[in-house]
């Protein structure tokens, strides 16, 4: 798949200032989603098919298939975003314990939150989400370094665990960190943009 920016690089009509606010914007948007999404129409069935196997498997999603999602599957798509939050708040919860006592505490708490939680798809990724990242994170050296109880914990000085070295091996073959700041920033404003948008038109 290619990500391609040639819709964005398109000039600018000599008269936009003749065009209502609500038909610029309806055209920036067009276009920003047509730079973003380029998946065939026939090949869309098993384009989906991976990525709900990668939210069933818990694995993180590549800021292009959530932009497929946006544009193809609003509904999946907010249930990833659902995903994709709680896995930024679980990875700070465990890299900022002292001990392995602390980590088997904030397990217990997302294993009883999911509990409390409805069934249905939601439940299911999340669940499985919770696995990958415990998982992935128990078999990290940062882990490995945790004294065992909380006591022992406040009395070593933590050391400093960047993101990258816990879950590096898991995310192997994805967008480069930079690449994935930029097009998690282009997202953001794609959504402010289509708010502003439909307030606009309406």
């Amino acid at each position: 798949m290619i990500f391609s920016v040639g819709a964005m690089e398109r000039k600018a009509p000599e008269n936009m200032g003749e065009k209502s606010n609500g038909e610029i914007w309806r055209e920036a948007i067009a276009m920003m989603e047509e730079a973003l999404v380029k998946v065939p129409e026939e090949k869309r069935a098993d384009y989906e098919q991976k990525i709900r196997q990668k939210l069933q498997a818990g694995k993180k999603l590549s800021g292009e298939e959530l932009n497929y999602l946006r544009v193809y599957q609003p509904e999946l798509y907010c249930s990833a975003l659902r995903v994709e939050n709680a896995r930024k708040v679980l990875r700070t919860k465990l890299q900022n314990c002292k001990s392995k006592e602390e980590v088997d505490n904030v397990v217990s708490v997302q294993t009883e939150a999911l509990r409390a939680m409805e069934g249905g798809s939601d439940k299911e990724y999340m669940a499985a989400m919770v696995r990958h990242e415990v998982d992935t994170f128990k078999k990290s050296r940062a882990y490995a370094r945790l004294p065992q109880s909380i006591e022992e914990g406040k009395k070593r000085k933590k050391t400093p665990t960047s993101e990258r070295e816990i879950w590096k091996d898991g995310e192997k073959g994805m967008m480069s960190s930079n690449k994935m700041a930029v097009l998690g920033q282009m997202q953001v404003q794609c959504e402010k943009i289509s708010q502003m948008a439909a307030s606009f038109v309406a």
